[in-house]
């Protein structure tokens, strides 16, 4: 697993201002494309490891700088090769399926925005089955070829899915591995 995720056993979860209790979390640092931690990610975990069942199990804390453009780098660059997929769990499943070093961009909009690092010339979009996963993709993609980088699309094939989805699925039935753009 990569480093830079941590586990907590105790987090305060809160909804507006009442506390609804106190859980185990997966914290993630988001980065700037400069480098520093802007915020942290947190997933609230059940004991038995599941998300939460809480309004919004996956949290980011207040910002300390602009959002735009950072990530969660769970890998670095292999090759000038990185892929970049919307959510940690997705970006993992990604890297566990295709062995290409990712990160996660947190959300959608932050994937069309995301600034990939210095030296990278290859770009892999884990892109998420859906209308916004698309349009994000759609965008970054653009982007990354207007800079001159080689890029690939990949899409679940089943509307709604993301690469977790398929990667949880593979011992299920054969899955779809989606379409190349």
């Amino acid at each position: 697993m990569p480093g830079l995720l941590r586990f907590h056993p105790a987090v305060p979860y809160w909804h507006g201002v009442k506390k609804l209790g106190t859980f185990a979390a997966m914290v993630a640092p988001v980065l700037a494309p400069d480098g520093p931690t802007v915020a942290l990610h947190r997933t609230f975990l059940t004991t038995e490891g599941r998300k939460a069942a809480v309004p919004s199990p996956k949290k980011l804390t207040r910002a300390a700088g602009p959002l735009a453009g950072a990530c969660i780098p769970l890998h670095k660059p292999v090759r000038g090769a990185i892929g970049i997929a919307e959510g940690i769990e997705t970006a993992l499943a990604a890297w566990c399926a295709s062995g290409m070093p990712t990160v996660a961009s947190y959300c959608a909009g932050n994937l069309a925005a995301w600034e990939w690092p210095p030296g990278v010339q290859r770009l892999v979009i884990f892109a998420d089955a859906d209308k916004a996963g698309r349009e994000a993709a759609d965008t970054l993609r653009a982007r990354a070829l207007a800079a001159g980088l080689r890029v690939d699309v990949l899409t679940p094939t089943d509307p709604g899915t993301d690469w977790c989805d398929v990667w949880s699925a593979r011992d299920l039935a054969p899955a779809a591995i989606g379409s190349a753009a």
